[in-house]
């Protein structure tokens, strides 16, 4: 069972809601500001919050929400190709997760500058914590986030990241 929990926890993780903010001089990922570096191809949604107390508002791609019949994931992205990611077992109700609670949900930031990634943040099973709140249909899903993120070693990440306020509306 507990393999069976780790697959669909990673199928999840790798899956987790994208984050952009290169561009954006109050944004939370990259202070100072940076270049737009890339097109977001189609527009299946939105996924806002705040990160560390600053806006963040990312745009789901096409693909870039997806259902299957256990998970659901999606991410919101910036021109720099960061990306927020979400992802939930829970096609309807509350999840709550993290160290010592696992159940298949996360919340990921991953922050880039244009094709470089910069860092990495995480609440899964085993680290950080988080909460998603999901309605979902066969055609999309709209609910809200937040969670505490914990920094993945090796990925220049430090500290924590708090996430405030999410919101997300896309289409499948």
């Amino acid at each position: 069972m507990s393999r069976r929990v780790f697959g669909r926890s990673a199928v999840v993780l790798s899956l987790v809601v994208a984050l952009s903010g290169c561009g954006k001089k109050d944004s939370p990922t990259s202070p100072g500001g940076g270049s737009n570096c890339s097109v977001i191809v189609g527009n299946k949604g939105t996924v806002t919050a705040q990160i560390d107390g600053a806006a963040f508002s990312g745009i789901t791609p096409t693909g870039g929400a997806t259902q299957t019949p256990n998970v659901i994931t999606l991410f919101g992205q910036t021109t720099d190709n960061t990306t927020l990611t979400l992802g939930t077992t829970s096609l309807n109700g509350t999840s709550t997760f993290g160290a010592g609670i696992v159940n298949g949900s996360s919340i990921s930031l991953q922050t880039r500058s244009c094709t470089a990634g910069t860092g990495l943040w995480m609440a899964v099973f085993g680290s950080g914590s988080g909460t998603i709140t999901i309605q979902s249909t066969p055609t999309g899903a709209t609910g809200t986030f937040s969670g505490t993120l914990v920094a993945v070693p090796n990925s220049g990440a430090t500290g924590t990241k708090t996430i405030t306020g999410g919101q997300f509306n896309v289409t499948f």
